[in-house]
């Protein structure tokens, strides 16, 4: 399967099905799409108006499938701050952004990890909730 990430601009007003069909329009277009290629909207004036880019998420192995269009809008704002009494003041505690920032795009695709780490945090993610539903502290 294959996955296409598709982020609006701030101002856009894009109407979903249309552009659906124009992102899925500019792909088939691609010769050879590799996985975190963003594609070259310059060619589409409908997307340019609408789209900051668009990135091949996902390539899957199996026979050639129309692609899945997943659309989101960055935000661009600063993040929210908890501070903490130390003894040299004041010291940030934490952050906390409203997701998907601005400051983290593109990435995802940078970090590296282990080949089974999807498994083996879905395991994880199921025996918590299996504990939970146990309520198990």
């Amino acid at each position: 399967m294959v996955v296409l990430e598709v982020c609006l601009s701030e101002r856009s007003s894009a109407q979903s099905e249309a552009l659906h069909e124009a992102v899925k329009s500019l792909y088939r277009k691609q010769s050879y799409p590799v996985e975190g290629m963003l594609l070259d909207i310059t060619s589409s004036a409908e997307l340019r108006a609408d789209v900051h880019h668009i990135r091949v998420c996902e390539l899957g192995d199996a026979q050639p499938s129309e692609p899945q269009v997943v659309v989101h809008q960055l935000f661009n704002e600063e993040p929210a701050e908890e501070m903490t009494e130390s003894g040299d003041g004041e010291t940030v505690a934490f952050q906390m952004w409203e997701l998907p920032a601005v400051e983290f795009d593109g990435l995802w695709e940078s970090l590296l990890f282990e080949e089974n780490v999807k498994e083996k945090l879905l395991r994880y993610v199921n025996t918590a909730m299996h504990f939970s539903e146990l309520q198990v502290d």
